[in-house]
C-alpha cells in the first residue's frame, strides 16, 4: 500500500468520509514532525497549515455527531470503483431504502436507527481528492419525500422531486449523511 501525507483539506475530509462510510465512529490524528534545530521551526501538520483545517473538520463532525452516532453500520455499496478498495468489508447488495447513481467513484455506508426501519446514508465521492472532481450522486426514492441532509457540519431538509430524485453535489472529499424520512 502507498501512503500519501495529507496536503489538504479535501485529503483530510476525503480519509474522514470514507472512514464513516466505513463504519467508522471516532477519528485519531497522529503524526511525527521533525524540528529543526536550525530554523527552530517545525516541519509537520502544525507547520503546513493543515491543523486549523482539522480543527475545522472536527467542528463540523461536532456539529452532528450525535444524530450519526444514534446509527448503526450495516454494510457498504461501491459505485464505478474498484471492489479491492473496501476489501473485508461488508459489501451490500442493494440499500434498503433508496437506489443510488452517481458519475464518479462513490461510497454509500448505510446505517439503521435502533430496531427501526429508518435507515441513513453516508454518501463520499470516492474520487482522489487531487482530481479535483465534483461527484454528482442521485437518490432515488418515494415521490416528493423529505430528507435530512448533513454537509459540511450542517443540517438541512430538502424534498426529492415529483419523480422521487433528489441529487447531491459532492466536492473532492466531500461526503454528507442522508436520513430519508
Amino acid at each position: 500500500t502507498e501512503l500519501r501525507t495529507p496536503e489538504t483539506r479535501a485529503d483530510l475530509s476525503f480519509q474522514v468520509n470514507t472512514g464513516l462510510a466505513l463504519g467508522a465512529q471516532s477519528f485519531e490524528y497522529f503524526e511525527y514532525y521533525d524540528y529543526d534545530a536550525a530554523s527552530d521551526s517545525i516541519n509537520g501538520i502544525l507547520s503546513n497549515g493543515l491543523y486549523d483545517q482539522v480543527q475545522s473538520i472536527n467542528r463540523e463532525l461536532r456539529a452532528w455527531d450525535h444524530i450519526f452516532l444514534s446509527f448503526d453500520w450495516q454494510g457498504v455499496k461501491t459505485y464505478n470503483t474498484a471492489a479491492a478498495y473496501t476489501n473485508g468489508v461488508t459489501e451490500l447488495g442493494s440499500l434498503q431504502s433508496i437506489t443510488v447513481s452517481a458519475d464518479q467513484a462513490t461510497l454509500v455506508g448505510e446505517y439503521k436507527y435502533g430496531n427501526t426501519e429508518e435507515y441513513g446514508y453516508m454518501i463520499t465521492n470516492f474520487t482522489e481528492p487531487s482530481a479535483e472532481t465534483t461527484d454528482t450522486v442521485t437518490l432515488m426514492m418515494a415521490a416528493n419525500q423529505s430528507v435530512l441532509v448533513y454537509k459540511n457540519g450542517t443540517g438541512r431538509w430538502m424534498n426529492a422531486d415529483s419523480d422521487g430524485k433528489l441529487t447531491l453535489a459532492l466536492e473532492a472529499g466531500g461526503g454528507a449523511f442522508v436520513i430519508p424520512q
